[in-house]
């Protein structure tokens, strides 16, 4: 972000805020899962507390390709599908509407 900041001042680009309030994105997640997918959440992000696995440089490296996003979010929509839409595709929607708006 600050990158994005700091590019715009340079060319005099106007700033543009689009990004969803993540307390919106978070409230949208909690109602849409129901009971057993926020006890299976709650359970992930317990069990995540207690995780000793350190991750190198080279493999977060590799954790930002393309191919192992998509992997990545392939195993999490198999684990939580219920949490795809309002978490990735509601906030896809979002921001394409902003970015829109601001091209206006």
């Amino acid at each position: 972000m600050i990158q994005g900041i700091e590019s715009a001042k340079e060319v005099g680009a106007d700033l543009v805020l689009a990004d969803r309030n993540i307390q919106i994105t978070f409230a949208r997640i909690w109602h849409s899962i129901g009971f057993w997918g926020k006890l299976k959440l709650m359970a992930e992000i317990f069990a995540s507390i207690f995780n000793k696995e350190t991750i190198s440089e080279e493999e977060l490296e590799k954790l930002k390709s393309e191919d192992m996003l998509n992997s990545m979010l392939s195993e999490f929509t198999a684990s939580f599908p219920r949490l795809k839409v309002p978490l990735i595709d509601e906030r896809d929607q979002y921001l394409a509407q902003k970015i829109k708006r601001s091209t206006w």
